[in-house]
């Protein structure tokens, strides 16, 4: 498990919240969606991946509605992988273990571009929300 950043606690979403979020499920679940439009043009760098509008305000939900903690990146993205890697150990996660795995998943988006779109495109947000959808109805 991941080690919280000292000083900082641990504040859940409550259901509304956790519901809002699961009316993403059909559309991340759509083996058609697209979640990067296109690339940027670069504009005197490498170019970027430009975002669909719905993965931009789940990112936005994410961060605005209490589901991204604080915790230390290194011990973070190990644990990441450790679920990426295995997709099957994600049906018996608590709601602070989403949490943590979508920071992880921001986080790592910082340090390379594209890797959300990419987790949404290859269905492991849609995992992650359908356990929270079983979560939400325990």
């Amino acid at each position: 498990m991941a080690e919280k950043k000292r000083g900082s606690e641990t504040k859940l979403p409550n259901r509304e919240q956790i519901d809002s979020l699961l009316r993403y499920i059909p559309l991340f679940g759509d083996p058609e969606y697209r979640p990067i439009v296109r690339l940027s043009n670069g504009s005197g760098r490498e170019p970027y991946p430009i975002w669909a509008e719905e993965v931009r305000k789940f990112y936005q939900e994410l961060e605005y509605d209490g589901f991204l903690l604080e915790y230390d990146t290194p011990v973070l993205q190990k644990e990441l992988k450790t679920y990426i890697d295995d997709p099957s150990l994600l049906s018996a996660i608590d709601l602070e273990t989403i949490c943590r795995l979508f920071t992880a998943h921001l986080q790592r988006e910082t340090f390379s571009e594209g890797h959300f779109p990419e987790m949404v495109r290859c269905g492991h947000m849609c995992a992650l929300l359908e356990r929270l959808g079983e979560i939400s109805r325990e």
